[in-house]
C-alpha cells in the first residue's frame, strides 16, 4: 500500500460531533426523494456557513465579490446566477484553506426609489428598506455564505459620509469642478445622463426614452486627469479575466495621445465663469497658437448666450496659459473637433490649413518652430532653445502648477458629470455663500444628510429645492446666510469605492483604517458584462485616486475578473402588435408559433427575463420543486459562467439523476462494509482507483482555479462518478484507494452543493475505515482540506511546435512542480525527433508555461512563425 492505514474502530463509528440525517433511522435510502432533499437542506442550513472574524494574513487571503444589487424588491435567476458562482468560489477557497472575504450589500439610491415614491407617495427610504429587507431574506434562504457583519447599504448615512469624504478630497485636489454644460437630459426621468448612461441610439440606459439637449450648470468630476494610467493600468500583468473588458475600456478611453488644458476665456475684457477646455498633441508649440476653433455643438456656440454673436468671428478671447497672449475665438466646420472638447487650437507653423485659416483672417503668425532646426523651439519666451520634449516637459508642468491642465488624455474621453436633479442620491457637500462662492462642508460636519421627503416630484428639478428648512444653511467660512447645493450624486458614485469599505464597514472615524489597506486588490471579482464600460471605469478612476491618498496598495482594485452572461428565457409577442405573451397562451404548430384561441402569430425569441416580458421565473418556485443545491447544480452546469444561459437547460434532467447516483453510490458503499469479500484482483482496483483518482483532481482542480469552467467540473464529476461506480455495486469491501477516491469526489462536490455533500460525507465518514489519508472522518465536509494529487503521480510535459503537438513526456508531480524552462529543454532535446525538427529551424523562441500539479508544456516557435506574427 503506498499509505500507512489505520482501522477506525467499530466503536467510534456514529459518535460525530455532528448527525446525519440517516442517523435519525439508522438507514441509508438508496432512494432520493425531494423530501430528502429539503430536510438536508434544513439540518445542514446552520452548519456550513463560516466566515473570518478576524483581520486575514495578507498571504492567505482570497477577497471574493460579486457585484451588489440595487434593492429592487425580488432577487431574479440572474441574481441566483452570479450568487451560486461566488459562493462555490468562495467554498472552494475556504477549503483550499484561505481566509476568505465574501461579503454582501446594497447600491440602495437612485431613480427607482424616488419614482416609487412619487407614484405611490412613498417614502424612497421606507420602499428601500422594505425591499432590502425582502430581497435579503431571499439570499438567506438560498443560504449563500456571505459574511452579513460586513454588510453595507449606500442610502446609509453612516455609508454616504465616507462618499462625501471622497468627493471633498476630489473637490481639494482639483479634482472636481463645476460649470455650464451641454447635458443629456432624460426627459422621463426628469435628470441628467453622464455620456457613458446614453446608448449608440442616444436613448437613456434606464428609461429608454430619447435624449434631449440642455444647459445647465452641473458638476464634474475630472476622470481624464487619470485616463493615461487608467488606460496604462489595463495592461497590469495583475489583471486577469479581463481581456473583454479591458477591450471595451480601450475603446472607451481612447489612446491617451495628447494632453488636456483650459485656457481663460474674456468678453470686453470680463472674464468668463468657466474656462474653455482644449486638446492638443503639441503642448510644445502653444506659444505658437494664433486663434482657437471651437464647433457649432459647443456651448459657447448657443444662440441664447448674452455674448453671443451671428458670425464666424466671436467676441470671445481666450488667454494663452503658457505665453497669456490673448487670441480670437471662432465658430466654424473648417476643422476636425476632438470629441473631448469640441474646440481646437490653431498652430500656423504646424499646418497648412491653420495657416491659411489665420491669413484669411488677418492673424498674426507666430512661427515657434525652426525653418533650419525644427528639433528645438524658438519665438517662444523662456522656453526658446529648449528641445521638443524638454519644451513639453515644462509647458505641462507649468499648467499643473497652475492647476490648468498639462496632463495626457485621449481626444475622446470627457471628465464624470455626477450632477443628478434628484432626491435619492448622496448630497454634493458644499454651499453656495453670495460672498464666498461655493464653499466645501467642512470634514467634521460630515455626512450632510438627507431630509426627510414629503412629496416626490418629477418636475425637472430636484425635490430638495423645495426643503427651504435644510436648503437654507449659513457658510462655514463667513458665517453668513448660505444656501445647500440641491443636487445629488450620481449613484455611480457610491459603488465607485464599495470594495473598500467592505473590508471597514463598522469604522466611525476613518473611511477604512491602514490595517487592512493589504486586503486589497479584490482577488476574484464576479459582475456582468453591461458593467463593462460604466462601474468598471469608475471604480477603477476612484481606486486610483485613492492609491495616491495612501487607502491601498495598488492602484487597481480588482486582480481577476469573471465575467458572466445573462440568464435568458423564450420571450412571446404578437408579430402585429408587439403585445408580450406569457408561456401558457402560446402554442407551436410545426416550426411555427401562435397564440392559443386566436391563431395570430407569434414571435418567439430568446431575451433577458422581465416581468414586462412574461418571462420571469421566480428562483423560488425553482427551489421549490427541486431544493437548493439541484438549484444551485442546475445554475452551473449547463453553460460556462461567462456564457448566456438559456433557461431551462436539457441538462436539467442529468442532475437529477446524477444526484440520485451519488446517493445511491454511499448507499452501496456503506452496504460494501457488511461483506467480508475482496475483490480478486484487489492490487489492479486499488491501482484503478489512484488513477481515476488523480486523472479527475487534476482536472477539476485546474478548472476550478484557472479557467473558472465550473459547468466542466460539474461534467467531469458527472464521469468520475461513474468512474466509480464502474466496479462497485456494494458486494465487495473495496480498500483505501475507493475511499480516497470517494472522498475526493464528496469535497471536490461540496462548494457547488454544500448542502447535499454535507450529507454525503455524514454517511460516508460514518462507515469508511481508514485515516491518515488526507482527510479527517471527524470533521463535516466542508472542514477537510482540498484533496491534492499524489506526488508520484505522473503529469504532462507537453513539447509543442506552435500549437501542434510534437511528443509527451511523463513526470512525478513532485519533479514536475519544480521544473524549469531550462530543465524542460534539456529532456526533450534528447529525443532524436525533436533534434530532427531542430535542425529544419535555423532559429526559433522557447516558451515554458507551468501549472503545478496539471501539466508543463514547452512550445518550439520557429523563426518563420515569429516572422509571420511580426
Amino acid at each position: 500500500m503506498r499509505h500507512l492505514l489505520t482501522i477506525v474502530p467499530n466503536l467510534l463509528r456514529g459518535r460525530h460531533s455532528f448527525r446525519a440525517i440517516f442517523s435519525v433511522s439508522a438507514v441509508w435510502d438508496p432512494k432520493l426523494s425531494l423530501e430528502d432533499k429539503v430536510k438536508t437542506e434544513r439540518h445542514w442550513k446552520d452548519k456550513i456557513n463560516e466566515t473570518v472574524g478576524h483581520i486575514p494574513d495578507p498571504q492567505n487571503k482570497m477577497y471574493i465579490l460579486s457585484m451588489f444589487p440595487y434593492p429592487s424588491g425580488q432577487l431574479h435567476l440572474g441574481h441566483v446566477r452570479v450568487y451560486t458562482i461566488s459562493d462555490t468560489f468562495s467554498r472552494y477557497y475556504q477549503l483550499q484553506g484561505k481566509e476568505v472575504i465574501h461579503p454582501m450589500g446594497w447600491d440602495s439610491f437612485g431613480l427607482p426609489a424616488e419614482n416609487a415614491a412619487v407614484e405611490r407617495n412613498e417614502n424612497p427610504l421606507t420602499w428601500t428598506e422594505n425591499n432590502i429587507a425582502v430581497m435579503k431574506k431571499q439570499l438567506q434562504d438560498m443560504n449563500f455564505n456571505f459574511d452579513w457583519s460586513r454588510e453595507i447599504s449606500t442610502s446609509s448615512p453612516e455609508y454616504y459620509r465616507w462618499t462625501q469624504y471622497l468627493f471633498l478630497m476630489l473637490y481639494e485636489k482639483g479634482l472636481v469642478y463645476r460649470k455650464n454644460s451641454i447635458v443629456n437630459w432624460d426627459p422621463v426621468d426628469k435628470t441628467v445622463l453622464a455620456d457613458e448612461q446614453v446608448d449608440a441610439d442616444g436613448r437613456s440606459w434606464r428609461s429608454g426614452a430619447k435624449v434631449e439637449k440642455k444647459i445647465l450648470k452641473q458638476w464634474y468630476v475630472k476622470t481624464t486627469y487619470f485616463s493615461k494610467a487608467l488606460y496604462d493600468g489595463l495592461s497590469d500583468p495583475l489583471l486577469q479575466g479581463w481581456d473583454e473588458v479591458a477591450n471595451m475600456q480601450r475603446g472607451w478611453i481612447g489612446e491617451c495621445t495628447g494632453y488636456s488644458f483650459t485656457w481663460p476665456l474674456f468678453v470686453n475684457d470680463q472674464q468668463l465663469e468657466d474656462p474653455l477646455a482644449v486638446w492638443t498633441e503639441h503642448p510644445e508649440l502653444l506659444c505658437g497658437v494664433s486663434f482657437v476653433a471651437i464647433s457649432k455643438d459647443h456651448i459657447l456656440a448657443d444662440p441664447t448666450l448674452p455674448f453671443y454673436v451671428e458670425s464666424e468671428l466671436t467676441n470671445i478671447v481666450a488667454e494663452n496659459p503658457i505665453s497669456g497672449k490673448r487670441v480670437p475665438v471662432f465658430i466654424t466646420d473648417c476643422f476636425a473637433y476632438p470629441h473631448a472638447t469640441q474646440s481646437y487650437l490653431g498652430i500656423p507653423c504646424l499646418s497648412k490649413e491653420d495657416a491659411e485659416f489665420a491669413e484669411r483672417h488677418g492673424l498674426e503668425l507666430n512661427s515657434v518652430l525652426s525653418t533650419n532646426d525644427s528639433s528645438y523651439i524658438i519665438n517662444s519666451g523662456n522656453l526658446t532653445g529648449l528641445s521638443m520634449e524638454a519644451a513639453r516637459q515644462e509647458v505641462c508642468r507649468r499648467a499643473h502648477d497652475k492647476g490648468c491642465g498639462g496632463y495626457m488624455t485621449s481626444n475622446k474621453l470627457r471628465d464624470w458629470l455626477i450632477s443628478r436633479q434628484r432626491y435619492w442620491g448622496t448630497p454634493i457637500p458644499v454651499v453656495h455663500c453670495p460672498s464666498c462662492k461655493i464653499v466645501p462642508v467642512p470634514y467634521e460636519e460630515l455626512p450632510v444628510q438627507l431630509p426627510q421627503l414629503t412629496k416626490g416630484t418629477k418636475n425637472g428639478v430636484s425635490p430638495l429645492c423645495g426643503i427651504a428648512e435644510w436648503v437654507n444653511s449659513t457658510c462655514p467660512r463667513c458665517g453668513g446666510p448660505a444656501t445647500r447645493e440641491t443636487d445629488t450624486m450620481d449613484t455611480f458614485v457610491d459603488s465607485s469605492w464599495y470594495y473598500l469599505r467592505f473590508l471597514d464597514p463598522k469604522n466611525k472615524d476613518h473611511l477604512q483604517d491602514s490595517s487592512v489597506a493589504h486586503l486589497m486588490p479584490v482577488d476574484l471579482y464576479i459582475g456582468g458584462i453591461e458593467h463593462a464600460v460604466l462601474h468598471l471605469y469608475y471604480a477603477r478612476f476612484m481606486s486610483h485616486f485613492c492609491h495616491t491618498l495612501g487607502l491601498t496598495r495598488s492602484p487597481e482594485p480588482f486582480h481577476q475578473m469573471l465575467v458572466h452572461g445573462m440568464v435568458l428565457n423564450e420571450t412571446f409577442r404578437l408579430k402585429d402588435t408587439g403585445e408580450y405573451l406569457p408561456k401558457s397562451r402560446v402554442e407551436k404548430k410545426g416550426s411555427k408559433t401562435f397564440e392559443k384561441g386566436t391563431g395570430k402569430p407569434v414571435v418567439a425569441e430568446w431575451d433577458k427575463m422581465s416581468k414586462s416580458k412574461n418571462n420571469g421565473i421566480k428562483p423560488e418556485d425553482v427551489v421549490e420543486k427541486y431544493g437548493i443545491d439541484t438549484t444551485r447544480l442546475f445554475i452551473l452546469s449547463a453553460y460556462a459562467p461567462t456564457s448566456r444561459y438559456k433557461w431551462p437547460s436539457e441538462a436539467f434532467r442529468g442532475i437529477v439523476s446524477w444526484q440520485e447516483r451519488l446517493w445511491l453510490t454511499i448507499h452501496d458503499f456503506r452496504k460494501s462494509k457488511e461483506s467480508p469479500e475482496r475483490p480478486p484482483n484487489e492490487e489492479a482496483v486499488e491501482a484503478y482507483y489512484y488513477d481515476g483518482r488523480n486523472h479527475f483532481l487534476k482536472h477539476v482542480n485546474h478548472k476550478y482555479s484557472v479557467t473558472r469552467q465550473l459547468n466542466l467540473v460539474i461534467k467531469d464529476l458527472q464521469t468520475y462518478t461513474k468512474y466509480l461506480r464502474h466496479n462497485n455495486r456494494g458486494t465487495m469491501h473495496f480498500g483505501c484507494e475507493f475511499e480516497r477516491a470517494l472522498a475526493a469526489l464528496i469535497i471536490m462536490l461540496a462548494p457547488m452543493a454544500p448542502h447535499f455533500a454535507s450529507e454525503l460525507w455524514a454517511g460516508f465518514s460514518n462507515a469508511a475505515e481508514y485515516t491518515d489519508v488526507g482527510y479527517d472522518l471527524m470533521k463535516p465536509v466542508l472542514q477537510q482540506t482540498w484533496p491534492q494529487v499524489d506526488m508520484d503521480y505522473n503529469l504532462d510535459l507537453l513539447v509543442k511546435e506552435g500549437e501542434e503537438d510534437l511528443m509527451k513526456l511523463m513526470l512525478p508531480r513532485y519533479q514536475l512542480d519544480k521544473l524549469t524552462k531550462e530543465e524542460a529543454y534539456q529532456m526533450v532535446i534528447k529525443s532524436d525527433i525533436l533534434r530532427t525538427k531542430l535542425q529544419k529551424w535555423p532559429r526559433f523562441q522557447v516558451a515554458f508555461e507551468l501549472h503545478p500539479s496539471y501539466k508543463a508544456v514547452l512550445r518550439f516557435i520557429p523563426q518563420k512563425s515569429i516572422i509571420a506574427r511580426l
